[in-house]
């Protein structure tokens, strides 16, 4: 009996943990979303009214430190590293705010500057090591923005795990038939795409096509095979509203 009896205080304990933990991922997920809906508009971030007002931002990476994901799905674990690689690009903005350009910032990308669940993390420790070789999805490079004007654009919203398919298929959409993200030169049979697009190659080739068929799985307006590819120079220009 006793045995018994601790085998079900076990259980509950474990329930309440996941419980626990699930509902700081929910409050981090709402509080992400109260904030993007606030500070990103048309793909642009208000620096400089975080920067003014700094108190949502800083909880929100506060939140990060104390949300334990051992035990998340797959599914809620890719939205969070999502929400927290953009949380945490802005929150590196804001910390050397004004500048003109991510650039600017000495290992902007290398530099460990969040903690998640005791773990110091780079932007480019979640992108490469908790997103890209995990999931092996091309998708996430229209999600995760880099603070530059060259990145797909930024959107107002927190990624959800209970929608995720859908959002990384609107985003991805939504920046292939961007025109200024796509360029297609019809007269001279040539499309000129993101550096994204090089820098990562092999995350949009790995099923067996090419860049191409990849960008045309998206496009309203399918590229013709024939058409040469170039890449336009990536604008690393700080993505703020004006």
């Amino acid at each position: 009996m006793n045995l018994y009896k601790s085998a079900i205080m076990l259980l509950l304990v474990c329930m309440c943990n996941v419980g626990m933990a699930q509902t700081r991922l929910q409050k981090f997920n709402n509080h992400a979303q109260t904030f993007f809906g606030k500070y990103v508009a048309n793909g642009l971030v208000d620096y400089k009214t975080v920067k003014q007002n700094p108190d949502a931002l800083n909880n929100i990476v506060t939140e990060i430190k104390f949300v334990s994901i051992n035990n998340y799905s797959a599914t809620r674990k890719k939205s969070f590293y999502i929400n927290a690689y953009n949380v945490a690009v802005i929150w590196n903005v804001i910390q050397h705010y004004p500048i003109a350009s991510p650039m600017d910032v000495k290992d902007f990308f290398d530099e460990k500057i969040i903690t998640i669940g005791g773990e110091n993390l780079s932007l480019n420790d979640i992108e490469n090591k908790k997103i890209r070789p995990v999931y092996h999805d091309a998708r996430i490079h229209f999600a995760l923005v880099c603070a530059a004007m060259g990145c797909p654009k930024i959107t107002d919203n927190a990624i959800m795990y209970t929608t995720i398919d859908a959002q990384l298929n609107m985003l991805t959409t939504s920046a292939i038939n961007d025109a200024t993200f796509i360029r297609v030169d019809n007269e001279k049979q040539t499309v000129h795409i993101s550096e994204i697009f090089k820098w990562y190659e092999k995350d949009f080739t790995s099923n067996g096509n090419n860049i191409l068929a990849y960008i045309n799985q998206y496009r309203n307006t399918k590229i013709p095979e024939g058409y040469k590819i170039d890449y336009y120079k990536y604008d690393w220009q700080l993505n703020e509203k004006r």
